[in-house]
């Protein structure tokens, strides 16, 4: 039988950890902007003691459990955030705590604090994160999610925030992609699907043969009438060409040789560390499957995935019917016309900046106006430098108003990103920033 002094010891542990129960207060009301009186949608309240955390509804309205004693701050983008002292005398089980929320001198994202260009949204939602973009016409293709990626959506949304249709994907989503000709892509873990816009702008979503994608529709780049021009990049490789088509004569035409001379050589060397066993075997598949046995035997040693390996990276763009080849390693920008004559060449040098690192490898072509922008970063800010494609002279460089920015892309000489800001409830939105004529 249980000793008297243990069975008090255990009845005071048991109406402690009542009490406790009995102390946990809910806290409900509503958040407000302080001039218009309306619900702050996606408002959000913390309590500092505990970490807990919940977001407003649509009408502001919000309803959270915490212990005496805790602080409760009240924020929301745009505003100026409010700690406040849970007051409750009477030891009450529900308190009702309003609060107002006055607007700060400058909004973000809507509007920067410098004296740089305003930030637009162009979409933002607190339900659902923007993953990814696309421009079709003057609407937007989104990659959205809830809680993850394996349960996206696809929406189509106009410049207003409306959503006018959306369709579940199939499947764990990456990245949106647009061919050549405009059609639009969702590249998927287990395959790539389609997507079809109706006349009456539903979405469906088509899936398609993944070989038939990676070989026949992703190195196809541009068109110029009846030139198709197209790539044999690889990842894993030193080199590749570009080729053009012509679909009326069906005759291929070879334009440009992209290689990373070292890297090719410590590429070929591979062969050389092979044992001799293992050289017999790289001639045989080569033989089998007509190919070098140096790539045969970079391949066995897996080169590519070595610390000495980089991909490389030497855009083609179409710019009023001539033919841009930026050839980093050559630090050449050579132009051509629609009959595949080289026209003219310039060299080209802002890839090779004092901090090599902040050179990103990425080149981005303003979808409407042909303007190419070379992509840096610096600190976790994101610099724009427009290149004049008549002498490969950076004439002017942007800096990006927020950090860590993800998917920029160019229109009609505007920055389009998606963005989160830091530690902030926030989930991702689509944003716009011009970028003014210098």
């Amino acid at each position: 039988m249980m000793d008297r002094p243990v069975r008090i010891f255990l009845m005071v542990l048991g109406l402690a950890a009542l009490n406790a129960k009995a102390q946990t207060t809910v806290v409900m009301g509503t958040v407000t902007d302080a001039v218009d009186r309306k619900g702050l949608l996606g408002a959000g309240v913390r309590s500092v003691k505990e970490g807990r955390a919940v977001i407003a509804d649509a009408k502001g309205k919000y309803i959270i459990q915490v212990s005496p004693g805790s602080n409760l701050e009240f924020s929301c983008l745009g505003y100026t955030a409010i700690l406040k002292a849970l007051s409750n005398p009477s030891k009450k089980d529900t308190v009702i705590l309003n609060i107002s929320l006055a607007r700060k001198a400058y909004e973000l994202p809507l509007v920067n604090v410098s004296a740089e260009p305003k930030v637009d949204t162009v979409i933002g939602n607190w339900r659902f994160y923007v993953e990814d973009y696309e421009f079709f016409g003057d609407k937007y293709i989104l990659l959205t999610w809830e809680k993850r990626l394996s349960k996206s959506k696809l929406m189509l949304a106009d410049g207003e925030q409306k959503i006018i249709s959306s369709v579940a994907v199939i499947g764990e989503a990456q990245s949106l992609y647009k061919d050549f000709l405009g059609r639009i892509y969702v590249k998927c873990r287990e395959g790539v699907q389609r997507v079809s816009i109706g006349a009456d702008n539903s979405l469906a979503l088509i899936s398609i043969d993944e070989k038939e994608f990676n070989t026949l529709i992703e190195p196809c780049i541009d068109t110029i009438r009846e030139n198709l021009y197209f790539s044999t990049y690889r990842g894993d490789m030193p080199r590749f060409d570009y080729y053009a088509y012509d679909r009326k004569a069906d005759t291929f035409r070879i334009i440009s040789h992209i290689t990373d001379a070292p890297l090719e050589r410590m590429h070929n060397f591979e062969y050389e560390f092979l044992k001799p066993a293992d050289k017999v075997l790289a001639r045989k598949m080569a033989r089998d499957y007509h190919m070098d046995k140096r790539d045969v035997a970079a391949a066995m040693t897996g080169f590519a995935q070595t610390h000495y390996f980089t991909p490389l990276y030497a855009p083609l763009f179409v710019i009023h019917d001539t033919v841009h080849v930026f050839d980093h390693y050559r630090n050449t920008l050579y132009k051509y016309d629609r009959s595949h004559h080289l026209v003219d060449s310039v060299s080209v040098d802002y890839h090779h900046p004092k901090n090599w690192r902040e050179w990103k490898r990425k080149l981005i072509k303003d979808e409407a106006e042909g303007t190419v922008y070379a992509l840096f970063q610096k600190e976790g800010y994101y610099y724009l430098k427009r290149i004049d494609t008549g002498t490969g002279k950076v004439v002017a460089t942007y800096k990006l108003s927020y950090r860590y920015l993800d998917r920029i892309r160019i229109k009609n000489s505007q920055a389009y990103y998606v963005y989160r800001p830091f530690e902030s409830l926030q989930t991702k939105y689509l944003y716009r920033e011009p970028l003014p004529a210098n």
